[in-house]
Order: C-alpha cells, then sequence, then structure tokens
C-alpha cells in the first residue's frame, strides 16, 4: 500500500476516534427543596439549591423555625452526586404545622471501548441501600427512598445495615457511545407533631466489558465521557449510618429547643 494512501487512512482513523470521543458526554446533578406551613398561619416555609458541579455536586438547604410556642418547623436536605456513587438524605419536623422536602442525586455518564468489534456486553455491578424512619411507625412509607440505574429500579427503606448488590447486563457494539445514568431520591413528610427522615445511596462497585466470547476488555481500551476511573470497590455502606444519625439529631436538637406547654 503506497505510504500517502497509509497516511491519509491514519488520518480517517484519527479523526473517526476523535469524532466518538467528543460524543461522550457526562454530567451530575443534585437538588433539594422543601416546603411547608403553619396551621392557621399563612406564614410559608421553603428552601432550595441545586448544584450541577463537573466533579463533585452538592446541595443542601435547611429550615429552622419558630413562629411560638405552638408552632415550630425543623428540616434538613442534602444531596450528593459524583460519578459511579450518589447519596440523598431528607429529614423533616413539624410541630404544629405540615413540612416535606426532596433530595435528588444523578450522574450521567458514556462508555466508549474500542478493544474488540461487533457486540459484546457490559456488566455493571451496583449496590444500593436505604433507611426510613418516623413518628408515624410506617418508615416514612418506603416507597419514599428510590434509585434507579438505567431501567432497573427499586426502593431501598430496609435495615440500617442492609444493603443490595446487582449485577445488570446490557449490550452494546464496539465503537459505538452507551449512555447510562442513575438517579437516588429521599423525600419526608411532617404532619402536626411529627418527625420523619428518609436516605437513599447507589455506589457502582465495577464495570466489566466483554466481548462476543466473553473476554475482558483493558481498561486502556475503555473511555468514559466523565474520565472518571470507576473503582473495583465501594465504600462500606455502613458509613450511611452517620449520616442518618447525624440528620437525625439536628431534627432532635431543633425540636428540643422549642418548650411545648400543655393546654388546659
Amino acid at each position: 500500500m503506497h505510504i500517502a494512501h497509509k497516511f491519509r487512512l491514519l488520518l480517517i482513523a484519527v479523526s473517526i476516534a476523535a469524532a466518538l470521543a467528543s460524543s461522550l458526554q457526562a454530567g451530575l446533578v443534585s437538588t433539594v427543596s422543601a416546603s411547608g406551613q403553619y396551621f392557621g398561619s399563612l406564614q410559608s416555609l421553603d428552601c432550595s439549591g441545586t448544584n450541577t458541579d463537573l466533579v463533585t455536586a452538592a446541595a443542601a438547604c435547611s429550615i429552622d423555625a419558630s413562629l411560638d410556642v405552638f408552632h415550630s418547623a425543623s428540616g434538613l436536605y442534602q444531596a450528593n452526586s459524583e460519578y459511579g456513587s450518589l447519596d440523598a438524605q431528607s429529614s423533616s419536623s413539624s410541630y404544629g404545622g405540615r413540612l416535606s422536602g426532596t433530595a435528588t442525586a444523578s450522574f450521567s455518564d458514556t462508555l466508549l471501548a474500542t478493544g474488540g468489534s461487533g457486540s459484546g456486553t457490559l456488566v455493571f455491578t451496583v449496590t444500593y441501600w436505604g433507611y426510613g424512619s418516623s413518628d408515624a411507625g410506617d418508615a416514612g412509607n418506603y416507597m419514599n427512598s428510590h434509585v434507579t440505574f438505567n431501567d432497573f429500579s427499586a426502593y431501598p427503606t430496609h435495615a440500617l445495615d442492609a444493603s443490595y448488590t446487582t449485577q445488570l447486563e446490557y449490550g452494546f457494539t464496539f465503537g459505538t457511545p452507551f449512555a447510562f445514568t442513575a438517579y437516588a431520591s429521599a423525600y419526608s413528610s411532617a404532619l402536626g407533631n411529627e418527625m420523619a427522615s428518609q436516605n437513599a445511596h447507589l455506589r457502582i462497585d465495577s464495570i466489566g466489558v466483554l466481548d462476543s466470547s466473553g473476554s475482558a476488555i483493558s481498561d486502556n481500551q475503555i473511555q468514559f465521557g466523565s474520565e472518571q476511573a470507576y473503582l473495583s470497590t465501594a465504600p462500606e455502606p455502613r458509613t450511611c449510618g452517620l449520616f442518618v444519625v447525624s440528620a437525625l439529631a439536628f431534627l432532635i436538637n431543633r425540636r428540643n429547643r422549642f418548650v411545648i406547654p400543655i393546654r388546659k
């Protein structure tokens, strides 16, 4: 083959690779919001926040309010998004009113595998967990904590130390970007004299890339829009207990600040 022709083919290959790399998209979004109102009063309670940073997107807002000795409210809402890691926490407490809030964390990324031809299989190992508690005794409704990964969906409100790991398989084509997204949300609601807390967490433990024969593709033949390494181990789910305890302590401390008189 003529040298000039080989050079043109090389330039074409480089151009195609550059175009594919430029099509790799990624993003992080964390959002928190809360609203409420005292009974018999027009005064409203609200807070909100959004973050879309490129490396870590953390959003938080809180409510600490008192109208009088018969009306008080407090809440803490936090969301943290990183590639491969999501945490959402919502805690609400009210006396003489209502207060509810939602925390959501999400990421999207794109994978491009070039170490083969034809089709292959992606194997995502995902761990998720969550916890809920409320004065109503129903853990705030198990559907108030929610996680998703592409078409997978779960409501992870279980015992504090419980976590669940699943392997999700998706077909893909070498040289064609594959998009994946994950989402975690927590919602809490307090009515009258109540306190409620919910949280949801999701981690990607590992990502396996297999060719049509089932052989693994090396890491240096895989690109991500986020340029994230996606570590093969996930943080211990047990650490979320500290997150839950701190949120509950926030609400309890706020509630104890108010002396509730006994009506005669």
